[in-house]
């Protein structure tokens, strides 16, 4: 059987579900029609979509929906119940492909004892009985909601905010982001790696948590130069937040997985660090990046009304923004932005 068949519309890996491991009354798959699939599966919304049925729809990112009230839902409940997000399953596949999805799943389900299957629904393995955290229940952290003084600013009016030491994920470069070939590979090995890592916490850790958003500090070689409408001799750093028990060791393995499945072009350039920036002053802006003109000249105001000013080192001569919003999915009108300048 292809595996890809065990993936269902929905996002559902279908092939560690307790209704496909069982000997009794075992369901083929979502994908797999026969008499005796189960009345759940038979009955399942998702499954009978019109977009799925009639359009031939793969997945359900392909609908213009997505994701769906159904697929909200259910999502919702296996988050609670058992630790695993259809969406976000689905957002992975439509970014980097289904055999890369079953590459990550393979080393989040198989049994470290026996190699066997373990059941998202029963937290142990089917055929060894090895019990595994999933049989209790786990929290996602979302360093978003616990740290919401940093990443949830007023979009009317700046504000003061004490940025701690955090770490990161880094790739440094140069040129116009929209068309540089440079900031296109580093989108191409942050994430991979950033969701490889998140996988191996999960295993061996037990802690799950979201990816932080892409984050950029932007430069010119003369700050006083720095345009936000001339981007074609900007140099940057793109970078994603990893969590404080995240290890150098943690980082390097990832780095290897995808090393070893697709080797990234700026794969060799990700370096772990921690960025310090201190009291900084921030504010929201929701629009276009090209927008973000008028934004900045309050942010700048606001600093020099408030008797601050850069703090001069090179992290403060740089303009930091922080993408909240998915790129990918959000029309640029809602894009949401925070742009963050440290002060002395």
């Amino acid at each position: 059987m292809n595996r890809t068949s065990l993936v269902a519309p929905c996002g559902m890996n279908c092939s560690v579900c307790i209704a496909y491991l069982r000997e009794k009354n075992k369901c083929p798959g979502c994908r797999l029609f026969n008499a005796s699939e189960p009345v759940t599966i038979a009955r399942c919304k998702i499954k009978n979509c019109e977009v799925i049925q009639k359009d031939g729809a793969e997945f359900c990112f392909a609908c213009g929906d997505f994701p769906c009230r159904n697929l909200n839902h259910l999502d919702k409940r296996y988050r609670t119940k058992y630790n695993m997000s259809m969406v976000e399953n689905l957002e992975y596949i439509k970014k980097w492909g289904i055999e890369k999805f079953l590459e990550n799943e393979d080393i989040r389900w198989t049994c470290s004892e026996c190699g066997g299957i373990i059941c998202v629904h029963k937290g142990y393995c089917y055929s060894c009985g090895k019990i595994y955290w999933r049989t209790k229940k786990m929290t996602k952290i979302d360093l978003k909601k616990e740290n919401k003084e940093l990443y949830n600013p007023s979009v009317k009016e700046p504000s003061l905010v004490d940025v701690p030491e955090m770490k990161f994920l880094m790739i440094d470069g140069e040129g116009d982001p929209n068309t540089s070939e440079e900031y296109k590979d580093a989108m191409e090995a942050l994430f991979p790696v950033s969701y490889k890592v998140k996988f191996i916490s999960k295993k061996e850790k037990s802690k799950d948590y979201v990816v932080m958003p892409l984050e950029g500090l932007w430069w010119v070689q003369n700050m006083e130069n720095f345009s936000i409408e001339d981007k074609s001799s900007w140099k940057w750093t793109a970078m994603i937040r990893q969590p404080d028990f995240i290890s150098k060791r943690m980082i390097n393995e990832a780095i290897e997985e995808v090393e070893k499945k697709k080797n990234p072009t700026a794969l060799s350039k990700i370096r772990f660090e921690s960025l310090h920036e201190g009291l900084s002053a921030q504010i929201m802006h929701i629009g276009p990046f090209s927008e973000e003109g008028p934004t900045v000249e309050k942010l700048h105001a606001f600093i020099e009304e408030k008797g601050y000013e850069f703090d001069g080192t090179s992290t403060g001569e740089k303009h930091h923004e922080i993408y909240i919003s998915d790129m990918r999915r959000t029309k640029p009108e809602r894009l949401k932005t925070i742009i963050r300048q440290p002060v002395k």
